[in-house]
């Protein structure tokens, strides 16, 4: 585990501007230690995957093959009947601009 001196906190502290009593730096020396605790079991953690190449074969595309999901203009009358005002066959909006 990386150990954080005063002196790192003293830099931290000057360095952004922050005053703080020899207490609170004592807090903030153990939180650093403890945070940088936690991400170095982290990099373990992450070193213990498989490599990237090992991973690929894992990968699958769940989504469905393109296919034409029905015949061209098939809903087009029904979709154009429902509409409140239409011409031929396109729905009339309101001009919007």
């Amino acid at each position: 585990m990386t150990k954080i001196t005063k002196e790192d906190v003293n830099k931290l502290t000057e360095l952004s501007r922050i005053e703080m009593t020899d207490t609170e730096k004592d807090e903030v020396q153990k939180d650093l230690e403890s945070i940088l605790g936690y991400v170095s079991e982290l990099r373990e953690v992450v070193a213990e995957e498989p490599p990237v190449e090992d991973r690929i074969g894992m990968l699958k595309n769940v989504m469905r093959e393109d296919e034409d999901p029905h015949t061209e203009r098939t809903y087009t009358e029904e979709v154009v009947a429902s509409a409140p005002n239409s011409q031929g066959d396109y729905i009339k909006v309101k001009k919007i601009l």
